[in-house]
């Protein structure tokens, strides 16, 4: 091959390589052109609903005295809450409601309560159909479309006020299935224990406890303080607070009550709990009075009696009250045959009456042959209470022998702190043999006598033959 031939090649194989590498700059400079890749998509949340359903009443009255009925109706605004209202209803009776709750989400869902909102005191509610609900991992699950029968129970207490609207309302308390249901339930509360006195007693010795068992502790009761609100020196306040109550939850307050002083002191109590019946109070070792350095165990136990959520308060109001210990008499008829019959004691407390005097004191009473003759001619009495005390001592005096009996003399001598008086016999009076007079002794407290105090009395009834 010619020299010229082979300088032809070289430069033919230089410009094919210098061709070649052009076309693979431009190919890799393509390849890193920029592109974006756009994924579309929707979610769709599901949804979690609970709705009362299918409500049936009925109640136990005959069907020829069917005067009263119960209502239930489902709240337009939102179907988790049914009004429940007893129409011209009376104690005795009881009434009933068949409800179900369903499942009107798109998801599995937990009942863990049933909030009872009842402001009566006056009326029992009771929701059957929800075993376990409302204890620690109690609940009942409902797939979607799923339904539960739940009853609901009405009855008026005997002390129910004529007239009034006995109306109610309960509320389902739901979680999606996969959530702790306990974590949502857990009902708190502040109470308190406040002690109205302006005397020498206070709160001794105050620590909590509850009914739950070692290292199954859900609950917490604690003492946030104990104060003094009076300025007097004394321990009159206990502030306590329950932290993830359930239903069946038991927190325990425990104080002592002590009587420093040297007046012997009465001791009553009155509770205010939420609507509902949500918290229910109890109070233990309470004694109706305390003597000069005497000292009272008490407990006040706070329990969560349904499965509401939220926050709640009750509180436990403590009075005192000045105390006569001791009150005691003797009513002695003598010389005849005229004796005691039909003894009955009574006071004015009235503890069904709220407004009325507290319940604390009492009157006794028991007959005795004062004479030796047989009949039971004398009465003991005792009345023990507080200033405005007051006890009936009421009996038939009786002529059981074969002549007439005239009454020819009364005398009432009254101690300190009494005011005594008797109604019925008079002087004058003639009680043919077989006949009987109904009489009453009043004995009043007016005030109180010494550190110590005793009040004493005594009423003579003096009778003779008519000649």
């Amino acid at each position: 091959m010619r020299q010229s031939d082979v300088g032809r090649m070289r430069r033919l194989a230089v410009v094919f390589l210098l061709v070649s590498c052009c076309l693979a700059a431009f190919g890799m400079g393509y390849a890193h052109w920029p592109k974006e890749l756009a994924i579309d998509g929707a979610v769709m949340t599901g949804s979690i609903g609970a709705c009362w359903m299918g409500v049936e009443t009925w109640d136990s009255e005959p069907s020829e005295k069917d005067v009263s009925h119960i209502d239930c109706g489902v709240d337009g605004s939102d179907c988790s809450v049914v009004h429940v209202e007893v129409v011209n209803a009376y104690p005795s009776v009881y009434y009933h409601s068949d409800l179900e709750i369903q499942n009107t989400g798109t998801i599995p869902l937990h009942i863990y309560g049933i909030t009872v909102d009842n402001p009566h005191t006056w009326l029992d509610v009771d929701v059957t159909g929800l075993d376990g609900v409302g204890t620690p991992g109690g609940s009942i699950q409902l797939h979607p479309g799923e339904s539960l029968p739940v009853g609901v129970h009405v009855h008026l207490t005997n002390d129910a006020p004529p007239g009034a609207t006995a109306g109610f309302e309960l509320t389902v308390n739901t979680i999606q299935y996969n959530e702790d249901p306990l974590a949502e339930a857990g009902c708190c509360a502040i109470g308190e224990i406040a002690l109205h006195e302006a005397y020498d007693i206070e709160f001794v010795n105050v620590w909590t406890g509850d009914n739950e068992e070692p290292g199954e502790d859900v609950g917490v009761t604690a003492v946030a303080a104990v104060t003094d609100t009076s300025g007097d020196g004394d321990d009159d306040l206990v502030a306590v607070s329950i932290e993830n109550g359930y239903r069946g939850y038991e927190g325990c307050i425990h104080f002592d009550l002590h009587n420093y002083g040297s007046k012997p002191l009465g001791l009553y109590c009155e509770t205010a709990e939420p609507a509902g019946g949500v918290i229910q109070c109890c109070v233990t070792g309470l004694v109706d009075y305390l003597l000069p350095g005497q000292t009272a165990s008490c407990a006040v136990s706070a329990i969560v009696a349904s499965e509401a959520v939220g926050s709640f308060s009750f509180r436990i109001d403590i009075y005192c009250l000045e105390y006569v210990v001791g009150a005691s008499s003797v009513i002695v008829t003598e010389g005849v045959d005229v004796e005691f019959r039909g003894l009955m004691v009574r006071d004015n407390e009235q503890p069904w009456d709220p407004e009325g005097p507290p319940d604390l004191g009492f009157t006794e009473a028991w007959d005795y042959d004062s004479s030796g003759d047989g009949d039971a001619d004398g009465l003991n009495v005792h009345v023990c209470g507080y200033v405005g005390y007051e006890g009936f001592i009421d009996f038939d005096l009786h002529n059981h022998g074969a002549v007439p009996i005239e009454v020819s003399d009364i005398s009432i001598i009254t101690g300190l702190g009494t005011d005594v008086s008797l109604i019925g016999v008079a002087i004058g009076d003639v009680l043919y043999p077989g006949a009987s007079v109904p009489s009453t002794v009043c004995a009043g407290l007016t005030r109180l006598a010494g550190v110590y105090p005793y009040a004493s009395f005594t009423t003579q009834i003096g009778c003779a033959e008519v000649q």
